[in-house]
């Protein structure tokens, strides 16, 4: 190993809390975006493969005619060059209530049924039903129910309705009934409350004169596909469905139809709609994470680079060219950099996906989990984060490498201490007390730290108003599909509040290691500990209260974007409250890091922060 290999091991000896914090706040960013990156493919890949399993049908042709289709309509459908198969089934809805009836082809290949519990029907009286939802009843098997049939039209040439008893033999799932909602009769718009199928062998409209069983609907199957949840599949859908619809009409002029697609069910268009919502989120939040990293390794560094003036220059009197030292640096920054992306793009593929994979039982029945793992937006969020990172500590390296090796044995010069602003008020200057009028100073003397400080608390503050706004809107719009952006909520808060305990923590500590000789000082002079924490942290918490004051109003600004981009709610909807509960609990996490830094004051020695640092 070569010596200045070494060097930048002990290095890492002399700044591991600088480097385990710095790991840790790429960890937390880089898990948050590949975890809401992963959403949205885990729940599409999932269903696909669900609806893949279940052979659901692409476009469903309806016949508007009271007689459904002929089998010479079915054989023109099936002879489409771009239909793989397409199968034909009756579907009545009850005109005056919430019952659906299926005369079903329980052995067809497409729109296959699961049987829950119990068996398929064997006679004209046995039915099965669809498993219950939050609108669908609960049926047992055994139960003896009622079920609307159409029967012969009477003198004034109105549906004379007629109801046969049944009994319950099996409890089925269907692909077409994936949302909890269930689906609406499209004959007046009720939610449905049961949904029976009698099996197309067995029809109860079957007479001994014949069976009388009108084909009301076609169940196309396009070329298979495993992508259900992307765009060009809704389009290829809607255009087959159009084009195949004008040929029918075409050659039955006679006839009416209609067709719907995929796009067209309840179940699908809910995890679409709430995907498409996701992928705002995933979209929007990579950039400020990189941002806080970027700014994160710029303090770091620039930090380091002071620290590290003399070792910098004994390296450089032994001829090592600045490139190489340079090149040491960046190995210390990148090192921390990858180890943080890769436990971010670990933990992320594992935690976020899955928690929020099961937050959607609220919406839908909820298939088996697909095993592939989708770290996408994290491997791209995690380039831009080296990036980011190798361009600043190049450029915080060149000023101090540039310098000659003489300069660098020499200790920088403090900077010089100037009137502020506050100062200049007069009265309101001059009732501030000591302790506060110190730190006001040094505030404005370190506008780099304070730049640092306001800028992260800004961000994480905004990301909490995001969060709790977007809670808001699950409660106000009071949709099914909302539901699930409660756990999002929840996920976008936790993350921010761990990015800004990180952030200040790194920054607080960094600040007790540049002012232990002040520390010592005050000390020695006789304050108290409790007086020398005020020191410290008075100056944090006046920083930290400014970005948090500044985050509301960047929050609402952002949430108000985010609410545009997925086109639902808006400001309107966010509560007084949260943005009270924003500022209290940034304050409160805020006051968690002074608590967690007092050790480090505590540990400072008198003696060795005394002594001379020339």
């Amino acid at each position: 190993m070569s010596p200045l290999n070494k060097d930048m091991f002990r290095m890492i000896g002399r700044n591991g809390s600088r480097f385990l914090a710095m790991i840790c706040i790429i960890a937390v960013g880089i898990c948050f975006v590949t975890g809401v990156g992963g959403i949205t493919p885990k729940l599409a890949g999932s269903l696909s493969r669900y609806y893949q399993s279940r052979a659901i049908a692409d476009i469903d042709i309806k016949a508007k005619n009271p007689g459904g289709f002929s089998d010479e309509e079915l054989r023109t459908i099936r002879n489409w060059k771009d239909v793989s198969s397409a199968e034909a089934m009756t579907q009545i809805d009850d005109p005056s209530g919430r019952t659906r009836v299926y005369i079903y082809p329980f052995h067809g290949k497409i729109n296959k049924l699961k049987v829950v519990k119990g068996r398929l029907p064997q006679s004209a009286d046995e039915v099965v039903v669809e498993q219950p939802g939050k609108k669908i009843k609960k049926r047992k098997t055994g139960d003896v129910i009622m079920v609307p049939l159409p029967g012969p039209a009477g003198p004034d040439g109105r549906e004379n309705t007629q109801y046969k008893k049944v009994k319950v033999v099996g409890i089925v799932s269907s692909p077409l009934f994936l949302s909890l909602e269930g689906d609406v009769n499209i004959r007046n718009g009720k939610y449905l409350d049961t949904a029976v199928y009698f099996s197309d062998e067995h029809s109860p409209l079957s007479t001994p004169e014949g069976d009388f069983t009108p084909k009301t609907d076609v169940m196309v199957k396009l070329s298979p596909t495993d992508e259900y949840f992307t765009d060009s599949y809704i389009d290829r859908a809607e255009v087959i469905g159009r084009k195949l619809t004008h040929k029918l009409e075409k050659v039955f002029p006679e006839k009416d139809y209609e067709y719907l697609t995929l796009d067209q069910n309840p179940g699908y268009r809910a995890v679409k709609e709430i995907c498409n919502k996701i992928d705002v989120i995933a979209q929007a939040f990579p950039a400020f994470f990189i941002l806080v990293v970027g700014l994160v390794t710029l303090t770091n560094m620039s930090r380091m680079a002071e620290e590290e003036r003399k070792n910098i220059g004994c390296l450089t009197s032994l001829g090592y060219s600045g490139k190489r030292i340079t090149g040491e640096y960046l190995a210390f920054a990148l090192g921390g950099t990858v180890a943080g992306e890769a436990l971010g793009l670990v933990s992320g593929v594992f935690i976020l996906p899955d928690v929020i994979y099961n937050a959607f039982k609220m919406l839908i029945f909820l298939p088996a989990e697909t095993p592939e793992l989708y770290p996408g937006l994290g491997i791209i969020s995690s380039a831009l984060m080296i990036l980011a990172v190798f361009v600043v500590t190049s450029i915080v390296l060149y000023k101090t490498v540039s310098e000659v090796p003489a300069r660098l044995f020499q200790p920088k010069s403090a900077k010089p201490g100037k009137k502020i602003l506050l100062e200049r008020t007069g009265l309101l200057w001059r009732s501030l007390s000591f302790k506060y009028k110190s730190a006001w100073r040094n505030i404005f003397r370190f506008k780099g730290r304070f730049w640092m400080i306001v800028l992260s608390v800004t961000g994480s503050t905004m990301l909490v108003v995001a969060g709790l706004g977007l809670r808001d809107a699950a409660m106000a719009e009071n949709l099914p599909e909302m539901k699930t952006m409660k756990a999002i909520s929840v996920a976008v808060i936790i993350f921010a509040l761990l990015l800004s305990i990180l952030v200040l923590y790194n920054i607080t500590a960094m600040n007790i290691g540049e002012r232990r000789r002040e520390i010592a000082t005050l000390e020695v002079l006789g304050y108290q500990m409790e007086e020398v924490y005020g020191f410290i942290y008075r100056e944090i918490m006046i920083m930290a209260t400014i970005g948090i004051i500044l985050g509301i109003p960047a929050g609402m600004a952002f949430l108000n974007k985010i609410f545009v981009m997925m086109d639902f709610s808006g400001l309107s909807d966010v509560k007084t409250v949260s943005y009270l509960l924003a500022f209290g609990i940034s304050e409160a996490f805020a006051s968690v890091v002074m608590v967690l830094t007092r050790g480090q004051i505590r540990k400072v020695d008198m003696n060795d922060s005394l002594k001379s640092g020339e």
